[in-house]
Formats: structure tokens, sequence, C-alpha cells
């Protein structure tokens, strides 16, 4: 039978099925339906299909560590997935490292409970957890509410309720407010929020990240890189932390820091192997060249390298815009120059010359072709359009 103060369905993700099979049953008698993964892409094929109350992960998940999961799901678009709650499951209560505990008290509203775990032991933990849910409920039908206002351009009637929602949402309401703030352009103001808080509660990391934050509006970024850096080695694994992390780095011409916080980014998010990319450009932007070829020929593999910048190059192709083509092809070549299947690259910046039409890019297109051709000589295309080309010279300087 169903008990009210007690969640419908709970997702159990551990690398060892046994964990969750055994909560299954006796669970189910209490009217709770649990499902169980024990690995990543499981995981977020049932997060994906199905609403959870409350979710319990292994800290130690092989392939993308407990409470990095956690952090990404709350970002989730959909309101009744990112108010899902979160419980830890640790393995030894002596093993716990202090950083993923100050992590998880950084992320708030998550219990940590140790393994083995049995049906009388996880029952108060969920019911503390969907408790925690029906509080995230509130916090998200605040913030839906003062998005609207602010739509509506109403952002100081925004503001006055999230005031009046602090003293329930404690913590949890200062985000909201702080963005607010930022909206209106009072940077000033907003840190002067958190600065309050944390009078209060001096060793708050979650108000301290937030500080970070507010301090990069206020372009005081070096203010900034030493509290994250700081932050980071006292409760790593932070995600938007490490975003901005690579960011501080680059501009304070810290590379070398930057990559290694790249690369770690890039481990959280095997779902998305594009995301290198992402990165790549970052790098090339703040004209750290060498710094991204080495870290693109780590990272990718030289035939995933031609097939994206292939496909942006081709799309922009077939929107006539030829220089953006161009300069997409030309990516490509930044990483693996010597690889063979290049070839392929070289000859659409061929034809990319051609539509231009001028007798500079027809000189440029023929150069391009002499590349494929050098890589493979057997590719009829270009020894097709190579010989037209030929042939249209002959034409124009006998007439």
């Amino acid at each position: 039978m169903a008990n009210s103060s007690l969640p419908s369905k709970v997702l159990v993700i551990d690398m060892d099925s046994t964990v969750g099979q055994r909560l299954s049953t006796p669970l189910a008698r209490r009217g709770i339906n649990v499902l169980t993964a024990n690995n990543y892409e499981t995981a977020c094929y049932l997060f994906n299909q199905n609403f959870f109350d409350v979710i319990l992960v292994e800290s130690s998940f092989r392939e993308v560590p407990g409470p990095v999961i956690m952090q990404k799901w709350r970002q989730n678009s959909h309101p009744d997935k990112k108010t899902s709650a979160f419980i830890s499951l640790a393995g030894n209560r002596d093993e716990l490292p202090s950083g993923e505990l100050n992590l998880l008290k950084e992320l708030q509203g998550i219990e940590v409970i140790f393994k083995p775990v049995n049906e009388l032991q996880i029952l108060p933990y969920l019911q503390r957890a969907f408790v925690t849910k029906q509080k995230s409920i509130k916090r998200e039908q605040l913030r839906q509410s003062v998005d609207q206002l602010v739509s509506a351009g109403k952002v100081n009637e925004a503001i006055a309720a999230t005031k009046e929602q602090l003293p329930s949402l404690g913590h949890n309401g200062i985000d909201i407010l702080v963005g607010l703030l930022e909206h209106v352009g009072d940077n000033e103001q907003a840190l002067g929020v958190i600065n309050e808080a944390l009078k209060h509660d001096a060793a708050n990391v979650f108000l301290q990240n937030l500080k970070g934050k507010v301090l990069i509006k206020l372009n005081k970024n070096e203010d900034a890189l030493k509290l994250f850096d700081h932050l980071d080695e006292k409760s790593p694994n932070k995600l938007s932390r490490i975003k901005d992390l690579i960011h501080l780095f680059l501009e304070h011409n810290q590379p070398d820091q930057s990559v290694e916080k790249m690369k770690q980014y890039l481990t959280f998010h095997p779902e998305n192997p594009d995301l290198k990319f992402e990165m790549l450009e970052k790098l090339h932007d703040k004209g750290f060249d060498n710094h991204a070829s080495r870290l693109g020929q780590q990272i990718s593999n030289p035939m995933e390298i031609v097939r994206y910048y292939n496909n942006l190059g081709v799309a922009k192709a077939k929107t006539n815009d030829y220089l953006g083509a161009i300069k997409e092809y030309q990516k490509s070549l930044r990483y693996f120059p010597d690889f063979k299947e290049n070839y392929r690259i070289y000859y659409n910046l061929a034809m990319a010359h051609l539509s231009l039409k001028s007798k500079e890019q027809i000189i440029s297109a023929d150069e391009m072709l002499e590349k494929c051709l050098k890589l493979n000589s057997q590719f009829e295309k270009a020894i097709r359009l190579r010989e037209s080309l030929k042939q249209k010279r002959k034409i124009k300087k006998s007439s």
C-alpha cells in the first residue's frame, strides 16, 4: 500500500545490480516502484523516460561519479526531472573523501547512506528525500513565477516575491535573488546579499561559489580565480565551477591549467562527444593554437576531426556561405595535417574556392586539388575537376 510520505518511484544506480534488486521487492510492498541501472547509458535512458521522486546514486560510479550525475540531472529543463531528490550510496564509511563530502554539502539536500542497505535502513532516508523533493518543487515554482514577472517587465515585483520566500527557502533562494539583481545590473547589491549571508555561515561553499560568479560579473576576475581555485581544491568536481575555471585560466594566460580543467570536464560528459570541439575553439579564440593542437591530438582521432569539420563545412556550403565553409574545412587541418583522409577536406576546399568564382579563388582551388591528389592520386572526382580547370585555362589562352 502506498504511503503519502514516501516516494512512488525510485531509481537505484549502482555498478552492483544486487544493491537495487535487494530493495525492489520489499519496497514494492510499500507501493514504491524501484528501477535499477548498473551503467551510465541505462541510467540516462531510464531518467529520460521516467519521472523519479528519489534517485539513489553510487558515489564512486565508474563511468561518471555520482555527484556529477546529480548535478547534470538537476540541470534538466523539465521541472519534474530537475526536482528529483538524490541520495548518495557510499561503499565504505572510512573511505569517503572529504572533498566529496564537501561537494555533497555544497549541492545541498543530499544525504549519504553506506552500503549494504536494507529496507529498514533506507526508509527514513527516502522519507527525508521526499520532503527535499517537495522543497525543490516549491523553489522551482518560485523560479517560474519570478521568470514570468521578469518577462512581464515586473522585475521589482519579482525581487519582492523572492525576498518574501527567503525565510522558508534559505540559501536555496539566495541564488534566485542574486540572479534578479544581476538582471537589473545591480551586481554590487548582489554581492552585498551574499556577503551578508556569509556573515552567518562563513564556511558555506555554496555561498562562496555564488560570490565567485558575481565577482566575474564585476570584472574582478583575479579575485574570482583565487576563490574558485581554492573551492575547487576543497570541493572538487563542481561542474559549473570547472567551466568558470576554464574561462578564468584562459583570461589569465594560464592555458596549461585551463587544458587540465577541460580534460576533467570532458570526462564527465561521455554522452556528448562533440563537446571537445567547443573546448578546442576556446583555446584557438584566445590564441593558444599550439595548446589546442596538442589537446585535439590527445582527445580525438583523425577521422573524427575530418568528419566533424567536414560536416560543418558542407552545411555552410549548402547555404552558399562559401567563405564560412572554407573556414570550417581549414580547421580540420590544424590537428592531423598529414592524415591521408584529408584528401576529402582538400577536395571540398577546392569546390568552395571555385564557388567564389574569382581568378584568385580558382588558383587556390587548383592548389587544393593538387594537395588532394597527393594524398589520394586515384580520387576520380579530383582528377576530373583538375582536368576541367586545365582545359578552361587552355581555352582562355587560345582565345
